[in-house]
């Protein structure tokens, strides 16, 4: 029975907190300890969460200066001595077993990862919707060790549900007063480990459209979203291995999440800036350019017509004669 250790990043959700706090003091696997971190809080979550810790001495309040939500994944896996962590945001909340079924799957094949489903919970109607987190053409089994984790590159990135070896995470660096960096933890971390399993039942529920979360911010793009976005691109380019075995599909990863980035962009009012945008994302686009070849092996669709269109566009992006072209046909063509 190691001790897991779950990292509550807080700020600003004092409506939601104790939902997050009671669904991990109620766990089945009870050997945990919580380190719920303000991240310089104005509002009253800590306080709600200090009535908690005098009943739970498992549960341990650390106010910080704010840094972002990188800063807090800092601190708190440079601080935790436990074997393996897993986050769980504070408007969000687990399933009364899902620590005991991760740990229970690290423990039985000694794995640095353990990954299960989510549920999608929406604003409007607190309908829950499963989500597993990756496309049909990824062919992830449950319930088995994969010591080739290419696959798992292409999972979502969110930090819902997911049991990290804490020792493999140490050197991950994250940039400050930045969001988004739960891309950088899971991608760079995948960089590390040897091995994952996937748990194929919903463990975690994710608040998907609360209102100022960092998902509803994503969607209309703020010109803050944008620039967090970037930071995050880039530190993903320093951070990677440039030669290890995953190298160019975590480059084609990248690619991807530039992609997504593209199709947010909006013209607005700002034409200066909408330039200056479109030149950030073709500068991350250049920093992967080296890896061409080895990336395109990983163009994944449902139908071939679809596949095909993705390797041209992929090759109009790669192309210092097309790649700008490239952009404004995603801006154009591709909004979601």
């Amino acid at each position: 029975m190691e001790k897991i250790s779950i990292i509550v990043p807080i700020y600003n959700v004092e409506k939601y907190i104790k939902k997050c706090i009671s669904s991990l003091i109620n766990q089945t696997y009870q050997n945990i300890e919580i380190l719920a971190i303000s991240d310089g809080s104005p509002d009253n979550s800590m306080n709600i969460v200090q009535e908690y810790a005098k009943r739970d001495q498992r549960i341990k309040c650390i106010t910080k200066e704010n840094g972002g939500y990188g800063s807090v994944l800092e601190y708190a896996i440079k601080k935790i001595r436990s074997a393996y962590f897993i986050i769980c945001d504070p408007d969000d909340w687990l399933e009364p077993n899902a620590i005991e079924q991760l740990y229970n799957q690290a423990k039985k094949y000694k794995a640095d990862l353990v990954i299960g489903e989510r549920y999608l919970v929406y604003n409007d109607n607190m309908a829950k919707q499963p989500d597993r987190g990756y496309m049909d053409y990824y062919k992830i089994e449950p319930n088995k060790i994969y010591c080739d984790l290419t696959d798992f590159i292409f999972f979502s990135v969110t930090p819902h549900a997911k049991l990290y070896k804490t020792s493999l995470a140490k050197d991950i660096k994250f940039p400050h007063k930045v969001s988004y960096t739960d891309t950088i933890l899971y991608l760079t971390f995948l960089d590390k480990a040897n091995s994952a399993v996937y748990i194929d039942k919903p463990l975690a529920n994710y608040f998907i459209d609360r209102p100022g979360n960092t998902n509803t911010d994503l969607d209309s793009l703020s010109q803050k979203a944008f620039n967090n976005m970037i930071t995050v691109l880039n530190s993903l380019c320093d951070q990677i291995c440039k030669d290890g075995k995953y190298t160019y599909a975590l480059n084609y990863r990248i690619y991807t999440l530039c992609l997504f980035v593209a199709k947010k962009i909006s013209s607005g009012e700002d034409k200066k800036q909408f330039i200056n945008n479109k030149k950030s994302l073709l500068n991350i686009i250049n920093r992967i350019k080296k890896y061409k070849k080895g990336m395109k092996k990983y163009i994944r669709a449902e139908s071939k017509p679809k596949k095909m269109l993705k390797k041209v566009l992929f090759d109009l992006y790669f192309n210092n004669l097309t790649n700008m072209f490239a952009i404004n046909l995603t801006i154009k063509y591709f909004k979601e």
